[in-house]
């Protein structure tokens, strides 16, 4: 009798324990269904979401509606976050000053693209002033910046790779023709130059000097302030309200009746004199070129070149052989900030060039 009570008791407690497992199993699917706990899909979830009509959306935040977070939508009710767009700037190092533009990263409330085999996921986004748009691995969850990301041209191929039509270093600065296209199907987001085009100063403003009788070109979202004694300084406009050392390019006016190589050999004797190294010879800081040397700016003119590199940072000197005046030459500059980092310590090469290739004189 005693036997029978005690496999009685023990059924009872399997089935009590049966009904708590399957309480707790219902309460789960509920959370999810009211979007409570939302996590990542799995890779089955993911393929069987997208055969019944599932889809990646980008919802939009209360305080913000042109920017929101990435869900996969499986059915009505039931969504899954992958990605959070980021509520305020990122950091600035207070050591370096850098700032690490992918942290301040924001989905764009437009349409999420998936490649041909529903492998893939195209991620629109902003990071800070640039596009940076991702590949999202459905298989893996892992999300891949793509390079370059300055574009919203970009589509998908029959063969589930990308391609990019024109691009730009910065929007409304630098744009190019060039073509890019995924490397392969399996790395869609490695990209590779298929052809290239010209380079157009689109949307820049123009810096004209009457008295000197000299203009350049600036991209819209740098800035000017005016040199002491005669020329510009153009630096990109973050740095406007930061009294900081920054990069910067300059058109300063030189008072000489000297030749642009002379006077070009005066300050790197001037240089020499007061204790600085030969760059030539491996000085790293507080150094000087050996010697000048005639240089072409663009396809007009000529000039002297030579640097000079102190502690945080250098510039590299043009001076232009045709005269302003017979009393003036025309000093171009390119300063660099070495005090800063990656990607703030200079202003881009591409930038650079194209802004020696607007300079003309207006005579």
């Amino acid at each position: 009798m005693n036997f029978f009570q005690e496999f009685r008791t023990k059924i009872k407690l399997l089935l009590v324990v049966a009904l708590c497992a399957i309480i707790i199993a219902v309460g789960g699917i509920l959370l999810l269904r009211v979007g409570l706990g939302p996590s990542s899909p799995t890779p089955a979830q993911q393929e069987a979401g997208q055969e019944q009509g599932g889809s990646f959306q980008v919802i939009s935040r209360d305080d913000n509606a042109d920017y929101g977070d990435v869900y996969f939508i499986i059915e009505e009710g039931e969504r899954h976050l992958i990605a959070e767009s980021s509520r305020h700037a990122s950091p600035v190092d207070p050591d370096t000053g850098y700032q690490d533009v992918r942290r301040t990263i924001r989905y764009q409330a437009s349409e999420i693209e998936v490649s041909p085999n529903k492998k893939w996921a195209l991620f629109k986004a902003t990071c800070w002033e640039t596009v940076c748009p991702q590949v999202y691995d459905t298989e893996t969850s892992e999300i891949h910046f793509i390079d370059p990301g300055y574009t919203n041209e970009i589509t998908w191929l029959a063969d589930n790779r990308l391609r990019f039509e024109g691009w730009c270093d910065y929007p409304g600065t630098i744009c190019h023709e060039d073509v890019y296209e995924s490397a392969s199907a399996d790395r869609p987001w490695e990209m590779q130059l298929v052809s290239t085009g010209a380079a157009e100063t689109q949307g820049w403003q123009t810096y004209r000097n009457d008295e000197f009788g000299f203009e350049v070109g600036y991209p819209y979202n740098y800035f000017i302030s005016d040199i002491e004694g005669g020329g510009v300084r153009i630096a990109h406009e973050k740095w406007e309200e930061e009294l900081v050392h920054h990069p910067f390019v300059f058109f300063q006016v030189l008072e000489t009746d000297k030749s642009a190589q002379v006077r070009a050999e005066e300050i790197i004797q001037q240089n020499k004199d007061g204790g600085f190294g030969i760059i030539e010879e491996g000085c790293s800081i507080h150094c000087v070129s050996n010697r000048a040397k005639r240089v072409t700016v663009g396809d007009t003119f000529s000039g002297w070149s030579y640097e000079i590199r102190g502690a945080s940072g250098g510039t590299e000197y043009i001076i232009l052989e045709e005269p302003l005046n017979s009393s003036a030459l025309l000093e171009i500059g390119d300063h660099t900030a070495g005090s800063r980092g990656p990607g703030d310590s200079i202003v881009p090469q591409e930038v650079f060039d194209q802004i020696l290739s607007t300079f003309r004189f207006m005579r």
